[in-house]
């Protein structure tokens, strides 16, 4: 065995151990944390492509497809309960028949209730009763319902032609006068009297025995009279007292100051000058009140 190495002075020097480098880590070794990342990126990827494939839709609220958005209500004759439509683009309105077609610019968003139809009243009841008289001419009751609105009755006379239009504000009258009319009820009936005193001016017609008391055989309640007034050219019920109207109506030729107890139904728009011609003819009595000097006859009486 070799002696030790000896140093000066006689110490011994023992040998050093050989340095160990530490050991280094290999590139590309992956640690816990690594590993996790990794692990919640896989999950979060097959979770989006679960979603991506409609595997989670039951649970969703369904969008809502065109046949399931609400159409505006049509409202007949008019009109017609609006509602405020909610229809998009995606779904053609619906529109009620003869109404404008909304424009193509205003298709996606909802209709305003300030461009709804105004609400109509469709029909309303109406009572006749039956009555009897000396001289009534019964044809029939007229229908118990009633629909409002504006139409044009036409009186042919030997003395000429008045037209006339019937007021919406009294529907029961006008129905009854239409009643009458559509029966050629007042067909060749004669107009019985002729008032011409200051302030009150009437050319009275529709009674069948040209008397003055004949009616229809029924008879139904006033309508219109708030407010009413009588100026030339107006279309009112002769009576016997409230709520006896029957078939008798007068033209008023001068604005008049009836009291508010004659039903005004409708209003003439042409034939003034007939009237005229007839109250400057006078009375057969020369009176104020009296039957036309000259005979006045309804050849027909027609509504449209």
């Amino acid at each position: 065995m070799a002696a030790p190495v000896q140093r000066k002075g006689g110490s011994t020097r023992r040998p050093r151990a050989p340095r160990i480098a530490p050991a280094q880590k290999k590139k590309g070794s992956f640690t816990p944390g690594v590993i996790a990342t990794l692990l919640v990126l896989v999950l979060l990827g097959t979770t989006a492509v679960l979603v991506g494939s409609g595997a989670f839709t039951k649970s969703a609220t369904p969008l809502a497809s065109p046949s399931n958005t609400p159409s505006p209500s049509a409202s007949p004759s008019g009109t017609p309960t609006t509602a405020e439509s909610t229809t998009s683009s995606s779904a053609p309105a619906t529109t009620a028949p003869n109404a404008p077609s909304p424009s193509p610019s205003a298709s996606s968003a909802p209709t305003s209730a300030s461009s709804a139809a105004p609400t109509t009243i469709s029909s309303v009841n109406c009572t006749y009763t039956r009555s009897s008289g000396g001289n009534e001419k019964f044809t029939g009751l007229p229908p118990a319902k009633a629909t409002p609105g504006t139409r044009t009755a036409t009186v042919v006379t030997n003395r000429g032609t008045i037209v006339m239009q019937l007021n919406a504000a009294a529907p029961c009258t006008g129905n009854s006068f239409a009643f009458l009319a559509s029966k050629s009820y007042f067909d060749g009936t004669k107009c019985h009297r002729l008032l011409n005193a200051p302030g009150f001016t009437a050319l009275q017609c529709g009674d069948p025995s040209a008397t003055g008391s004949g009616g229809p055989g029924y008879a139904f309640a006033d309508e219109n009279l708030a407010g009413a007034t009588y100026p030339r050219g107006t279309l009112a019920m002769a009576n016997a007292g409230a709520g006896t109207n029957g078939s008798q109506f007068f033209f008023v030729f001068k604005d008049s100051q009836f009291s508010p107890n004659y039903t005004p139904f409708g209003k003439v728009v042409s034939g003034l000058d007939v009237l005229d011609a007839i109250a400057a003819e006078g009375t057969d009595n020369g009176q104020s009140d009296g039957a036309p000097k000259k005979t006045v006859t309804l050849s027909s009486v027609r509504i449209q």
